[in-house]
């Protein structure tokens, strides 16, 4: 049986997958979801449900935080606004231990993907430990909830001017809070919010936070993603999965090729990856089709060229996500459950993670 490659857009980013013979569309409970029309694939006006759905969830969740805090797993939760750069509010959730101890702790900034303007629910999938009846969590954060830190889930805002700018307020509000060690804060983001958070490395100087940690920043070249010949290098060195995810990214993001070559490569963060100074460590898999690891080359490449405090881990087999290890994450639908490979693979990302903060904050 001949593999069925399914793709669906949530949240601003394409995802795609390819159905394995044992896991056919029929089976998977995740594609039974978006695939209405029963065929297999997800088309364009399937697509544009998904979107709508997840905006209007989005709309419908809680926009202000409620009063006081919740105690889970010996955890505080609480629920917060943060001015951004230029006073907007902007929601965010914080997770510490129930008992705070008198000495200051260390504190992981956590940046979610996809699209801005998320609810509070949504964000506390970011900063706490697994709750009952919530969105699907995920165990790298959980992981985060076992240590003696400190967790900030940061929103940003849907479009329009820099986003990354709510990214480094939302950070540097952290370094504020009551009983965190502003030396010892750390933050992490994937996806689109490892775009931001590498535009972010890219822009400020090595005593601004402690340490960072991207997981497969999307769209490293803007030119390169949205305008330059697919038959091209890196292009050309694409699988023909992840090639197609980038000829539906171009059809979806097509006014990129309104701007100029010389503008779209100015405003990517690989043109500037060699400023990076704050030791980052940089996740990226080679089974990623949303963000193709050849597509990160040009990036580390400019980063170890300067010299420039980068650790990477590089798997061999997981999608997009692996970084947060949603179980029930979009990115896996259409390829079935994960094989003994992958969650080893997610295994080792998490260690790695783990290791690298417990470096940076000791």
């Amino acid at each position: 049986m001949q593999s069925a490659k399914l793709s669906l857009l949530v949240g601003g980013l394409l995802l795609v997958a390819a159905a394995s013979a044992q896991q056919t569309p029929a089976t998977d409970p995740r594609l039974k979801r978006f695939d209405t029309n029963g065929d297999g694939v997800i088309d364009a006006s399937e697509k544009n449900a998904v979107r709508d759905r997840v905006r209007e969830q989005a709309s419908r969740g809680r926009q202000e935080p409620k009063p006081g805090f919740d105690i889970i797993a010996g955890r505080r939760i609480t629920e917060m606004m943060f001015p951004s750069h230029d006073g907007r509010q902007t929601r965010a959730v914080l997770s510490v231990p129930e008992n705070m101890p008198k000495k200051r702790i260390p504190l992981v900034v956590t940046i979610h993907g996809g699209q801005g303007n998320r609810d509070f629910g949504y964000l506390r999938t970011l900063a706490t430990p697994p709750e009952e009846g919530a969105m699907t969590s995920s165990p790298t954060v959980a992981m985060f909830n076992e240590q003696p830190w400190a967790i900030l889930s940061i929103d940003y805002r849907l479009g329009g001017g820099d986003i990354w700018k709510d990214a480094l307020a939302g950070i540097r509000y952290a370094k504020t809070l009551p009983g965190v060690d502003p030396d010892r804060v750390c933050a992490m983001g994937g996806s689109h919010g490892g775009k931001l958070l590498m535009e972010v490395l890219t822009t400020v100087g090595r005593d601004e936070f402690r340490c960072a940690i991207a997981g497969s920043p999307f769209q490293p070249n803007a030119y390169v993603s949205l305008v330059q010949d697919i038959d091209t290098p890196p292009l050309d060195a694409l699988t023909p999965s992840a090639r197609q995810v980038l000829l539906d990214i171009r059809s979806r993001m097509g006014k990129g090729s309104r701007r100029t070559k010389e503008e779209l490569v100015a405003n990517s963060f690989e043109t500037h990856a060699g400023k990076v100074r704050i030791p980052t460590l940089m996740l990226a898999s080679k089974g990623d089709d949303q963000v193709p690891y050849v597509l990160l080359q040009g990036t580390i490449e400019r980063m170890q060229a300067a010299k420039a405090p980068l650790t990477l881990f590089v798997a061999e087999q997981v999608p997009h996500g692996f970084y947060w290890g949603r179980e029930n994450a979009m990115a896996r639908v259409g390829r079935g459950e994960r094989s003994p490979a992958e969650r080893e693979e997610e295994a080792r990302a998490r260690a790695e993670i783990l290791k690298f903060l417990k470096t940076q904050f000791r």
